[in-house]
């Protein structure tokens, strides 16, 4: 079934999402604000944040194989109802108990939440191919990462912060669990998961989509699909479901190697974001409040990247993007690292210092030294930040279509979460390491290494391709 991204099928799917992303944001800034209200603990606001990683791990090890096997919109509609009963359980927590004991109440809010989401991410991109024709896949995900990106914005930067200051922290529990009941009655109105009739999807240039080539396209093992059930007609969860995704992704050079790539660009981006305020205070003299508007340009680049992408096709196959945006990465993560490198800049120090600037000029004039180097700092930053967004935006896109493309249907969404299980496990570095390497190492150097290390992905994106075209008849 094909009904176009103007069609009431995929409408429905974003709004759903929309709506579930803009509930999950919110109800997080929610809980830190309660916290940091009650009881100013940052170690408080550090175990909600910390609540979430866990659970979506343990739980994208077993998610793509219960989508696969129960249905993608039986899912949705137990992740959606799960979570509306999870915000109502933020209001309880929130309105009724005290600071201290709330404070359980909320990890166990986030971690539950966290856990139900890594069922419908799956679910929500496994279903993307059976609702849009295959030409417009790409630009199907581009509208649904743009709609993700709306949906954080609207949660962290406008409702949430607007119903606490009219209704308080438990209104914001309220408002999310309507968005997650609006979620699932869109849901609803989805045909159901034996009346999907995906379009052939065409062979990909560069090796991408065909499927004759990937494991398990052909003779797939009818006990091991979506169908397979007990006597009592029942669906079954067995051990081999959960092993199929990953033999799946083992046993195909392209998934595997997109797999690995998807990862390195999703660690990457978390490692960079938790070193973000230390490049900006200690190397640029911005504030830490101020220090996220430095990531605007680098979301707009990667808007862009992503529309590009997705009205581009022809122009590269989705494996030659992802080599040329991991590259593409690397090249900015490199640049950022090169501000950051060595010691604070000398003029940022005699800025910072009054001691130091009316040591070095005892009118108090301002020297052209930090007129010029401040600036030029800032600019290399940005410039690395803005290439930072435009090749995640090369390599986001396109991995999501090869992910939901190549492997056949009924192993889709084990695919999709094979890939989220090594991202949730990739995640922890930036939290534990990410700043004590810094501080060891030096800020600069740690993003240069991890700028070589997007550089090596890319390159062997684009060995991958090199290979693909020796191989291909002649």
């Amino acid at each position: 079934m094909s009904d176009g991204l103007a069609g009431r099928f995929f409408r429905r799917l974003w709004a759903s999402q929309f709506a579930t992303v803009t509930m999950v944001y919110g109800l997080s800034l929610a809980g830190v604000a309660f916290l940091e209200e009650q009881t100013g603990s940052s170690a408080g606001t550090g175990l909600v944040i910390l609540s979430s990683i866990l659970p979506a791990f343990l739980g994208s090890l077993v998610a793509g194989a219960v989508v696969d096997r129960f249905g993608r919109r039986p899912t949705l509609l137990v992740a959606h109802f799960a979570r509306a009963l999870l915000a109502v359980g933020f209001w309880a927590v929130t309105r009724f108990l005290p600071a201290g004991t709330a404070l359980a109440g909320i990890v166990a809010v986030n971690l539950f939440t966290a856990a139900f989401g890594q069922f419908a991410f799956p679910a929500e991109l496994s279903l993307v191919p059976d609702l849009v024709s295959a030409e417009i896949v790409p630009r199907a995900n581009a509208i649904l990462q743009f709609g993700m990106l709306l949906g954080e914005g609207l949660g962290v930067i406008f409702l949430t912060p607007l119903l606490i200051r009219l209704f308080g922290v438990p209104a914001v529990g309220l408002s999310g669990a309507a968005l997650c009941l609006a979620a699932l009655l869109l849901v609803l109105g989805l045909p159901a998961d034996g009346r999907l009739r995906p379009p052939p999807a065409p062979p990909m240039r560069g090796g991408g989509l065909d499927k004759s080539r990937s494991p398990g396209a052909s003779g797939l093992d009818k006990s091991r699909s979506p169908g397979a059930r007990e006597e009592s007609g029942r669906p079954r969860l067995r051990w081999e479901d959960l092993k199929e995704g990953w033999k799946t992704i083992a046993a195909d050079p392209l998934l595997r190697l997109v797999v690995l790539q998807a990862t390195v660009g999703a660690t990457l981006l978390l490692v960079l974001l938790s070193l973000l305020p230390g490049l900006a205070t200690r190397h640029l003299g911005i504030a830490v409040a101020d220090a996220p508007f430095l990531i605007l340009p680098g979301g707009l680049a990667f808007v862009a990247t992503a529309i590009l992408v997705s009205r581009r096709q022809a122009w590269l196959s989705p494996p030659a993007w992802i080599a040329a945006g991991l590259l593409v990465l690397g090249a900015g993560t490199v640049l950022l690292g090169f501000s950051a490198a060595g010691d604070t800049d000398p003029a940022l120090r005699v800025a910072q210092d009054p001691a130091l600037r009316v040591a070095q000029d005892p009118a108090g004039s301002t020297s052209g030294g930090i007129a010029v180097a401040l600036p030029f700092a800032l600019l290399r930053t940005l410039a690395g930040i803005t290439a930072i967004g435009l090749g995640l935006g090369a390599v986001v896109i396109p991995a999501r279509v090869v992910l939901q493309q190549r492997p056949p249907p009924d192993l889709r969404a084990r695919v999709i979460a094979g890939q989220l299980t090594l991202a949730n496990a990739a995640a922890v570095i930036p939290l534990l390491v990410g700043g004590s390497l810094a501080d060891r190492l030096g800020l600069g150097e740690v993003m240069m290494g991890l700028g070589v290390v997007a550089l090596l992905a890319g390159l062997a994106g684009a060995g991958y391709l090199r290979r693909g075209r020796l191989d291909s008849p002649r």
